[in-house]
């Protein structure tokens, strides 16, 4: 599991950065702006993916950095989005903002928020609209908890400009980012086991064969049972209109058949005998 403390004082630390980073982008031109905030996303990102990945020193030489496999914010996003770190909207949002940011990085024409290519983009950011409530903003800064204003009031969201929506898209998101890396830590990744022989890897074969097999039949038990509620549903709706169900009857064409699942090619069964005999010939060689 992860260590408790070293996330902990890293969420102390990213709180206290946070707003100091608030208030710099602040001052910076819209250039500055899309580029910094994007890079503090980028390294909440790794930190995910790091907290989250098996403790290994080699991760930061061998993942992250310059021409590395997770050296980009692209690839942390895909794979922190792949691992189930984090969700279909957070990945949205950040591929947008990453479209921003790229936007002003490679085209010098584009100096402001309000040039359409970003503006449209800016409009398209969702996450400003699905956590808005200014009554909950207003709890939090009686807290002490910096909440993002604009012009002294919180606007609606179809009242900010492209640039104020970047920012409370980002500054959101910075906090979603927290909360993800902080469960990041609890569900860290942990070390799979070494086989140590042969029998216990066929051991292991084994104990997975049943496993499934076990699965299997609970799959097999629930299809009978939908099948059956289905079959009293047709015989409830021939009674009561006095019309065949057709619809329900195609299910019912071949009383053997398990609509619902595919068999495997090899039984269960089949295959659990087979992997216990050459177990036992393993184990009986061993003695």
């Amino acid at each position: 599991m992860g260590n408790k403390k070293v996330s902990q004082d890293k969420l102390i630390e990213y709180c206290n950065y946070t707003d100091s980073i608030k208030q710099e982008l602040a001052t910076q031109t819209d250039r500055g702006l899309a580029v910094l905030s994007i890079t503090f996303l980028d390294v909440l990102l790794e930190n995910i993916l790091d907290s989250f990945f098996i403790s290994d020193l080699n991760f930061q030489k061998t993942l992250f950095g310059p021409d590395k496999p997770l050296g980009s914010f692209n690839s942390k996003l895909l794979l922190s989005h792949a691992l189930g770190l984090i969700s279909d909207c957070e990945k949205h949002e950040l591929n947008n903002l990453r479209k921003i940011r790229n936007i002003f990085s490679h085209d010098f024409s584009i100096d402001s928020f309000e040039k359409d290519s970003i503006k449209d983009r800016c409009m398209d950011l969702k996450i400003p609209e699905i956590l808005y409530s200014p009554s909950f903003a207003n709890i939090l800064e009686s807290q002490g908890i910096l909440v993002n204003k604009v012009d002294g009031d919180y606007k609606s969201p179809s009242d900010l400009g492209a640039r104020e929506r970047f920012v409370e898209s980002v500054n959101n998101m910075a906090v979603i980012l927290m909360l993800r890396f902080g469960q990041s830590c609890k569900n860290q990744c942990v070390k799979s086991d070494e086989f140590k022989s042969l029998e216990d890897l066929y051991a292991n074969l084994l104990k997975h064969s049943e496993w499934q097999q076990k699965k299997h039949q609970i799959l097999v038990d629930k299809t009978k049972q939908q099948k059956l509620k289905l079959e009293n549903y047709r015989k409830e709706y021939e009674e009561k209109t006095g019309k065949k169900c057709k619809d329900l009857e195609k299910i019912f064409q071949n009383e053997n058949d398990t609509v619902f699942i595919k068999k495997p090619s090899i039984g269960h069964d089949e295959l659990i005998e087979r992997l216990k005999k050459v177990f036992q010939i393993l184990s009986s060689k061993a003695k």
